[in-house]
């Protein structure tokens, strides 16, 4: 079994991309680890031709992979001759994804209702399906023509639930050894009314606990949701404000941008630790690495924006945000012994725990700040033996702030990197 990571990938979002833009995103997710991007595309999307060559003249460039994940739910269903034609011309590409055997990976977001097309897509273009068929469940999915294997979406925890991994044991008990493709994100936020879309499921640990799962389950493949999905808040790429096209009055119409000024880069800091340990069981970093986020706001000031916690259009039972969603700030730190996390908002120190270690003390310890009532700017160092360990230092792009028209569920986060080797 050869194990891979891919990150979800909005070929949408890159209407004003450049070759070097695209050549710059690929070399962020080689750094990260990341073996491909799988692109989203919507049947018929503005340029999709043109903005598709640019991104296989990038990744041949760079020597990244990329395959494609076909939206059924954007823009509507992708006819059979559409996707046949569009695996023909770029599946005999060097940059597109292949397993061992040299068929090239495919997937889906949903599109269950066409599975019957898949049987001749494959025959035509000797095609590894594994699609996100999600609406249907494990079984419901693997009673359909044509999956090689499955791609779940459940990535997030119901609100009332911690998350756990008893959808991923689903798919894996249906798929009866076929390759199963796991889901992990780092958050989930989405106030998008002109899409009929404003909850959030609870993800402050999520980032850190879901990679822990994923080492327990050793699924062939992970797929990161996402690189560059903005109005759902999950992004780890580069933030560009000119590709937030969902934020328009005419298409997702927010009351507010909880993007612009937010970007998520520091959630790739530790991906080459997990990801080699999850195709490895051990991995070695040369620097010691600090990850922190939180929300901008607390989860009392300001309206909520109508957010619930939890959606009923998933069957799901509704809260209140701010029943879920502490007041605090959390990080985790891949470290050679324990370090010593202080946290400071507005020049305060807040007391810091330590919510998880790892075994023998090196490798990422997890913890959180509760900040009540304090505000302002939010600072977070790594000491050891009452010295600070250089370079670990963190300070966020944004204050903690009650001054608020509407509550910010969206993350800050910030990284930052040592020069001392750590191995676990």
């Amino acid at each position: 079994m050869a194990k891979a990571v891919f990150a979800h990938f909005m070929v949408d979002n890159t209407k004003y991309f450049t070759i070097d833009t695209w050549k710059l995103e690929m070399q962020k997710a080689q750094e990260s680890k990341i073996d491909a991007f799988a692109l989203n595309v919507n049947h018929n999307a503005e340029q999709l031709s043109a903005r598709l060559s640019l991104a296989f003249q990038a990744a041949n460039a760079v020597g990244f992979k990329l395959f494609f994940s076909f939206d059924y739910a954007g823009l509507g269903p992708w006819p059979k001759e559409a996707v046949i034609a569009r695996l023909k011309e770029y599946g005999p590409n060097y940059a597109y994804f292949k397993r061992r055997d040299g068929r090239p990976l495919v997937s889906t977001f949903e599109g269950w209702e066409n599975a019957a097309d898949w049987p001749e897509i494959k025959a035509q273009t000797n095609a590894f399906f594994i699609p996100d068929w999600s609406s249907r469940g494990a079984k419901g999915a693997m009673a359909l023509p044509g999956p090689d294997g499955l791609f779940s979406w459940a990535a997030w925890p119901d609100a009332s639930k911690n998350m756990s991994t008893e959808v991923d044991s689903s798919y894996t008990s249906a798929l009866e050894g076929k390759p199963y493709m796991m889901p992990v994100s780092p958050w989930f936020y989405t106030n998008l009314p002109g899409y009929r879309k404003n909850w959030l499921w609870p993800s402050d640990t999520l980032w850190w606990q879901r990679w822990q799962q994923i080492w327990q389950q050793q699924p062939e493949y992970v797929e990161i949701i996402s690189w560059n999905d903005y109005g759902e808040s999950h992004y780890i790429g580069g933030l560009y404000t000119n590709e937030l096209h969902a934020f328009k009055p005419e298409t997702g119409n927010p009351a507010f941008d909880y993007v612009s000024g937010m970007p998520h880069d520091g959630w790739r800091e530790l991906l080459p630790f997990v990801i080699e340990t999850y195709k490895n069981s051990f991995s070695q970093l040369l620097d010691e690495r600090l990850v922190v986020w939180y929300r901008p706001n607390p989860n009392r000031q300001g309206s909520n924006g109508g957010t619930t916690a939890n959606d009923r259009g998933h069957g799901q039972e509704t809260f209140d945000p701010a029943d879920v969603q502490p007041n605090a700030i959390y990080w985790s730190v891949a470290a050679r012994s324990q370090p010593d996390i202080r946290v400071m908002v507005g020049g305060a120190l807040i007391t810091s725990l330590v919510i998880e270690e790892p075994v023998g003390g090196v490798g990422i310890w997890h913890g959180r700040a509760l900040y009540g009532s304090a505000r302002g700017d939010v600072t977070v160092k790594a000491f050891r033996n009452n010295a600070m360990i250089p370079g670990l230092d963190v300070r966020g792009d944004k204050p903690i702030s009650s001054s608020c028209s509407f509550v910010n569920w969206n993350a800050v986060v910030g990284s930052a990197r040592s020069a001392l080797t750590v191995s676990s």
